[in-house]
């Protein structure tokens, strides 16, 4: 929507410590970088900081992965005092606000399209993207053959397989981001007209969408609790992005798809565009040179976790100049 920002080696760490904790000891020719990846993210996160130091011996990349719901709150924190990271990864949405208050520092780095309109505030460019990444449907092909259309074909698909402890759709109901594509497919979204407008019609019909699919789950979904259902077959359906992938277990059958289109509005649930960005909080040549050179890293075919894989990944931007993407993902 207009104005919406909405978008998450050696020596690899892994910390869910207190902020006073992670006062990070910097030698010269040391990076330190914070990420939430999980899975084969943070997998091809150490090979691209691998193959760097292999070829610039005289730096080391400390990667330290920090969970994900208390990265922005320790990075707001520890930068200021000076006990923050050269580089952190993080999605675009604080990139308004971040910029403003000094946690980070405009880069020079080359951006095209979305990305670059994503990380420009004033003129200048506050990070390197990485990624654009936006929800779709995972279903598990041994129990849906084929992806719901439409929002009454995914009840009623979703309805039939939920009994007991198995579900037949599962997501992150309480997210704003998880809710937002179905507000969108009910024609409304959190602004209109360059301002917040929650109190529309389409909102309210959005919401009962909301509530109405939450039911097909469990009381409590979390990122987590996604993962551990669907790789155990208890979940037929699940809403996740790109992110998922390299969490789903080798032994599950899967497919990926567009989110349905709204049966009453024939507006398609579109979610937001999340941008992924490699954002610099501190003056540091070296930093800056490896921030610059990670999104190529991360695609050569000695990184790439999925390089080996069948699956076609792409994502299209269904209206750029608001954000807001389908994502056609289909595993071939």
């Amino acid at each position: 929507e207009d104005g919406i920002r909405d978008y998450k080696v050696t020596g690899v760490q892994t910390c869910a410590l207190p902020i006073f904790l992670l006062v990070p000891i910097v030698s010269a020719g040391e990076i330190t970088l914070w990420h939430a990846w999980r899975g084969e993210e943070r997998t091809a996160l150490e090979a691209a900081a691998e193959k760097w130091h292999a070829e610039h011996p005289d730096v080391t990349v400390r990667a330290v992965s920090v969970p994900f719901e208390s990265l922005s709150s320790k990075l707001e924190a520890a930068i200021p005092r000076g006990n923050g990271p050269d580089l952190f990864i993080y999605a675009h949405e604080r990139v308004d606000e971040w910029s403003r208050t000094g946690l980070i520092l405009p880069t020079q780095a080359p951006a095209e399209g979305v990305g670059r309109q994503a990380l420009t505030v004033n003129g200048q460019l506050w990070g390197t993207p990485l990624s654009t990444k936006c929800l779709g449907l995972f279903y598990n092909t041994g129990l849906v053959l084929a992806p719901p259309a439409d929002t009454d074909t995914l009840v009623a698909t979703a309805s039939s397989l939920s009994q007991g402890d198995r579900y037949g759709l599962v997501f992150e109901a309480a997210s704003a981001y998880a809710a937002a594509p179905w507000l969108h497919g009910a024609g409304g979204g959190v602004f209109w007209n360059g301002e917040v407008a929650l109190d529309r019609p389409e909102n309210v019909a959005g919401l009962a969408r909301v509530a109405e699919l939450a039911r097909l789950g469990p009381a409590e979904p979390s990122g987590a609790l996604l993962s551990q259902l669907f790789n155990e077959q208890k979940a037929a359906m699940v809403v996740n992005g790109p992110w998922f992938v390299g969490e789903i277990d080798p032994g599950v059958r899967w497919k990926v798809a567009p989110l349905p289109t709204d049966s009453a509005t024939g507006k398609p649930a579109a979610p937001y565009a999340s941008v992924e960005t490699v954002f610099l909080a501190r003056e540091n040549p070296d930093a800056r040179a490896f921030a610059a050179a990670l999104p190529a890293l991360l695609k050569s075919d000695k990184v790439d976790p999925f390089a080996g894989r069948s699956e076609e990944h792409t994502s299209e931007l269904q209206s750029p100049c608001n954000l807001v993407c389908r994502l056609l993902l289909e595993k071939k």
